[in-house]
């Protein structure tokens, strides 16, 4: 899968840490569980919804995990074809049954004409693959500069708030 980092640069926080712990970590806590969430959705609002929308369901959010020197928060899928409608496959041939919920809900055709149509679906992808989605690649690239105004703020809520101490 295709792994984004959005690179803050935030030198000041390791400074102002040592002064208050805690209250850092809270304000780092919430502002990579929203700025997570904001990515999380532009990722879900980009997926294709298919036949179940269960590849849009099923995008979570994992963390926030924080190290001695790392801060972040893992936006993610644990479906089988989450990486392939991201990235793209190269030519494959299928399973049909898929194919045939796909074409009945994407394209209202009722069987018997849903599973000839998904077989020829499923033959041109055996011959040209399918294109990516990059729902998340272009989710992480759209979030980026409201991404570093979020940490900004957070940098500025902190002073502020060790100033009131």
């Amino acid at each position: 899968m295709n792994l984004q980092v959005i690179n803050i640069e935030l030198e000041q926080l390791a400074d102002i840490w040592t002064k208050s712990p805690q209250m850092v970590m809270a304000e780092l806590t919430r502002t990579l569980v929203g700025t997570s969430a904001m990515v999380q959705a532009q990722i879900v609002h980009k997926l294709p919804r298919g036949a179940t929308s269960h590849l849009a369901q099923s995008v979570g959010m994992v963390g926030p995990i924080v190290t001695n020197n790392s801060a972040q928060t893992l936006i993610g899928s644990s479906l089988i074809y989450a990486a392939p409608v991201e990235l793209g496959t190269k030519p494959h041939m299928p399973p049909i049954a898929p194919l045939v919920d796909w074409v009945t809900a994407v394209l209202g055709i009722e069987e018997p004409e849903a599973k000839t149509v998904a077989f020829k679906i499923a033959r041109k992808i055996s011959k040209k693959g399918t294109k990516g989605n990059f729902a998340y690649r272009d989710a992480f690239e759209q979030s980026q500069a409201a991404v570093k105004v979020q940490f900004k703020q957070l940098l500025n809520t902190i002073v502020s708030k060790l100033g009131k101490r």
